[in-house]
């Protein structure tokens, strides 16, 4: 109590008549917080910092700034819920309008307070917060402070890296040549903490954004020789023998030119980048410091990258992955889903990277990873699940042995978001025909959670669910398909199903669209009862109409394919074919959709064409005659013409039909 008192009766003093009584209750402040946790959190309760801010938004002499500021940013020193209390839009706003303050001294202490504040190490909840302040003139402020004396510069560099995140901010950087006045500070190599603030921040610039990572590309430094040289030549360097965390912020540094596609002349990322992030990540791992960052470099190296995913797997990284996957007491949850992202990221393309990574693979330690109580465990561990089950061989075996299946449903209804849209992801693949777990998923109950999941507001997870409801039902042949069919019809009910046809987001409906392309695929009673089960013929064929002039591609081509299914078979449908001919709409729409611009939509609708002309169909003949009717002859000879050989390829198979039964001029060769 007498802590606290003290404290808050130093801050009330800092408001007196007396410039000399303010000067002094200001350093009386500071020396209270700085080195005491008790105190810290003894002015916190008092409500201080709201009081502080007020008074920093007011006119205070330059001799008590610069006790009052330090005593704030001595906060980030404390525990989390001290460095949040300050890292707060009110404490940065009040603290960036200092930083043209005619004072320097009073510069000084803003750039280094907020520095701490906004350093990333102690930026709790409020980070998202405090970036919406950095405005316009705040960055011109920042970047002029680059040229600056002193401390300044390095702060100004750690507050730019902090809060410049958005594609805007970075513009304002560029736009003010921020890189090039931030280079001379990489001048000397014997300053690591210097050369750590720097490299930090040209990560965070050139992460995400081309054009800053093209900025970076350009930039030239004077190299350890005394010569000029290219800042990414530099950086390489500083990745093979710089002190171990400015060779990881150096290498992520590098990838990120690599991610937004920045090539450099004389670096390859296959021979240069990839074999020296995979010597920082065993070097790291031998000298037992976490190498969970690098862990996350490797993984953004070679998610998009079949080539380097393949190095990857042939150059005993995975091994070390994979001792790092499991709990205990020397494995900290970062490490973990550092090293199971890795993994995911290796295994995503390469099918040789894929099976070496299973070959290694503990599945204990995946299965403890998907119950883990840590949610970014969790997360890493189901994008490793949806990684391997790319793979048809491991889904018939590893996948299966390994009893997946019921963490891996149970995650579906998962508190994070993330887990449960890559448990679904993984569930789209695991519920294939072909697949033995599709059996045990079923069992635990997937399509009610998949159903359920339908209805989140979240559209990333809404897509994934009813992508795996469509997968369930992909070309289902087997004995039971009738019984699948009639569990998800009844699950998720033509109500809930329209509306996703219907959904805001084109993806999503282009998936509920093949879900009910895959219920009309099979027999003819597939299709009559999936016609009944959408209200009848009228309001089946009505909506089939309405989303043929889609303005979105994919959702058209899967509208078309569930006219092809309706019309598959050569002997049976005959009534269903007799009807789409007798409606001139639908047959415009056919018709029109050959002269689509996307070769994907062209082809569905030239199946159609195929399936109602097909010449062994009972009233083929007159069927043929109508379509003709349409004008569907001559766009077919055009199709003949295209560059595109599928549309080529359909659309002679399509003029068979009619040669067949007599309906082509003979004037007319095939090609």
């Amino acid at each position: 109590m007498a802590a606290k008192a003290a404290l808050l009766g130093a801050v009330e003093r800092v408001s007196a008549p007396e410039l000399e009584a303010r000067r002094e209750a200001a350093r009386c402040l500071k020396n209270l917080l700085i080195g005491s946790l008790a105190r810290k959190s003894a002015f916190l309760e008092g409500g201080a910092v709201d009081s502080l801010i007020d008074l920093l938004d007011g006119e205070m002499a330059a001799p008590v700034l610069v006790e009052v500021i330090p005593a704030l940013g001595s906060m980030t020193h404390g525990n989390l819920q001290h460095s949040a209390a300050v890292s707060i839009p009110g404490v940065v706003s009040a603290m960036l309008g200092k930083l043209d303050h005619p004072d320097t001294e009073v510069v000084a202490c803003s750039a280094r307070a907020l520095r701490a504040i906004l350093s990333a190490r102690n930026r709790g909840e409020g980070a998202a917060a405090t970036e919406s302040v950095i405005k316009e003139t705040v960055v011109d402020k920042l970047v002029m402070l680059l040229s600056s004396n002193g401390s300044i510069p390095l702060s100004a560099v750690t507050i730019l890296g902090s809060c410049c995140s958005t594609a805007e901010q970075k513009k304002w950087i560029l736009e003010r040549a921020g890189v090039r006045k931030m280079l001379p500070l990489l001048g000397n190599r014997q300053d690591g903490r210097q050369l750590e603030c720097v490299l930090s921040t040209l990560a965070a610039w050139t992460h995400g954004s081309a054009e800053m990572s093209a900025e970076v590309s350009d930039a030239m430094v004077v190299g350890t020789s005394g010569t000029q040289q290219s800042l990414p030549e530099y950086m390489l360097a500083l990745a093979r023998d710089g002190d171990p965390e400015v060779q990881i912020l150096s290498a992520e540094c590098l990838t990120n030119l690599h991610r937004e596609g920045v090539c450099h002349p004389k670096i390859n990322p296959a021979a240069h980048l990839m074999f020296t992030i995979l010597r920082i990540v065993k070097d790291e791992a031998t000298a037992g410091r976490c190498p969970a960052r690098g862990f996350r470099i490797i993984a953004r190296l070679v998610e998009e990258d079949e080539h380097l995913q393949q190095i990857a797997a042939t150059h005993g990284v995975i091994e070390v992955l994979v001792k790092r996957t499991g709990p205990g007491a020397e494995v900290s949850d970062d490490t973990r889903n550092g090293a199971l992202t890795a993994l995911a990221a290796i295994a995503s393309k390469s099918a040789s990277a894929r099976k070496a990574v299973v070959k290694h693979t503990s599945w204990a330690h995946v299965l403890l990873g998907l119950q883990d109580p840590a949610a970014c465990v969790r997360r890493a561990a189901t994008k490793f699940v949806l990684s391997i089950s790319r793979s048809v061989r491991i889904l018939r075996t590893s996948l299966v042995e390994s009893s997946l299946a019921d963490p891996l449903c149970k995650m579906l209804e998962d508190d994070d978001l993330e887990v449960r849209v890559h448990a679904a992801a993984a569930i789209c693949n695991v519920v294939m025909e072909f697949s033995p777990v599709k059996k045990m998923a079923m069992d635990l109950g997937v399509i009610k959670k998949l159903v359920k999941g339908c209805r989140a507001p979240e559209s990333n997870f809404r897509l994934n669910c009813i992508w795996g409801l469509k997968n369930l039902l992909f070309e289902s042949d087997s004995p039971n398909a009738s019984v699948t069919k009639s569990r998800v019809m009844d699950a998720i009910g033509w109500t809930h199903l329209r509306g996703l046809i219907d959904d805001d987001h084109a993806d999503v409906q282009e998936q509920a669209l093949g879900t009910l392309r895959n219920l009309v695929y099979g027999s003819i009673s597939d299709v009559d009862n999936t016609v009944r089960w959408c209200g009848g013929r009228d309001a089946f064929y009505s909506l089939l109409r309405s989303k043929m002039v889609a303005p979105h591609a994919r959702c058209r081509e899967q509208v078309l394919y569930i006219l092809c299914n309706v019309t598959a078979s050569a002997t049976t449908n005959a009534e269903h074919k007799d009807f789409i001919v007798s409606q001139p709409e639908l047959l415009q729409h056919i018709v029109a959709n050959l002269e689509h611009v996307d070769p994907r939509v062209k082809v569905a609708s030239l199946w159609c064409t195929i399936n109602l002309a097909w010449a062994e169909s009972a009233g083929a003949a007159q069927r043929q005659h109508v379509l003709i009717n349409y004008g569907l002859l001559p766009t077919l000879q055009k199709l003949l013409v295209g560059a595109d050989l599928d549309v080529k390829d359909r659309s002679k198979t399509t003029l068979e039909q009619f040669y067949s039964c007599g309906n082509v001029p003979p004037s007319w060769n095939l090609p």
